[in-house]
């Protein structure tokens, strides 16, 4: 059962459709619009995937297998894997600025960017999606793309995004219609609108998929499993799970990428 879960996966997740080589350009033109996947771990709540973090499909797996599956219950309750299409175009003030296609990382925290100051960062260079690669030396997974430059250490980890969307230095409870109409965010509907002059759109964003965590790892009552069975996912102390073996070595390169 796990077997065919961990096929569905890579059929649904698989792919960053034009991503390739996009972070090792030497001179950027002017900005470029690129459809890729974005991956998100969360719970049964449904919001819009703006003033988030996300990541690709390598970086989902890690922050799991770090910061998740340790714990029971899941950390956060997370039970599932959403996929998203992205098409983006950066601010050509990103591109003349920083000569990439991606700007500065920022984390979110409840919908707040919890950078200082970072309303300057926006006003400056526009609301551009931000990346960073995670840390290649804690865990096996990579990517099949170049995602640094080719000369650097671990210049196949995972990505994290960053997502601005409206009034993004508040928190959620803290946005104002105001704040919103004023700091409007990247995201927009119309693709159309990447490429319109003016424009404040920088990314579009389409739901593409989901895989149940349980379904994937193989645990069909998971409530029961961890808390009347005692089982776990995974151990840092032994690097195994009890009751599965689905998060074992977490420096298996070629499992991680299976």
């Amino acid at each position: 059962a796990a077997s065919a879960s961990v096929r569905r996966l890579q059929l649904l997740l698989v792919g960053n459709l034009d991503l390739d080589g996009a972070e090792e350009e030497k001179e950027v033109p002017g900005p470029r619009t690129m459809t890729f996947y974005m991956y998100r771990a969360q719970d049964e709540t449904e919001y819009p995937l703006e003033n988030v973090n996300a990541a690709d499909l390598p970086g989902v797996m890690w922050y799991l297998h770090n910061e998740v599956v340790g714990a029971n219950p899941r950390k956060f309750f997370i039970k599932r894997i959403l996929r998203y299409k992205i098409t983006m175009r950066s601010t050509d003030r990103l591109v003349k600025s920083r000569h990439s296609n991606f700007g500065p990382f920022v984390a979110f925290d409840s919908g707040r960017c919890t950078v200082p100051d970072c309303d300057k960062l926006w006003k400056h260079l526009g609301f551009n999606i931000g990346c960073q690669p995670l840390n290649g030396s804690r865990l096996a997974y990579n990517s099949p793309f170049l995602t640094r430059k080719a000369v650097m250490k671990h210049n196949h980890v995972g990505i994290w995004y960053s997502l601005p969307g409206p009034c993004p230095a508040m928190y959620h409870k803290d946005k104002t219609p105001e704040c919103m109409a004023s700091m409007a965010g990247g995201r927009c509907s119309d693709v159309d609108m990447l490429t319109k002059p003016g424009s404040p759109c920088t990314y579009v964003v389409e739901k593409a998929g989901e895989v149940n965590l349980n379904e994937l790892v193989g645990i069909k009552h998971y409530h029961h499993w961890w808390a009347v069975d005692h089982n776990q996912e995974y151990d840092w102390a032994t690097d195994k799970g009890t009751g599965t073996d689905f998060w074992n070595g977490r420096g298996d390169r070629q499992k991680s990428t299976e």
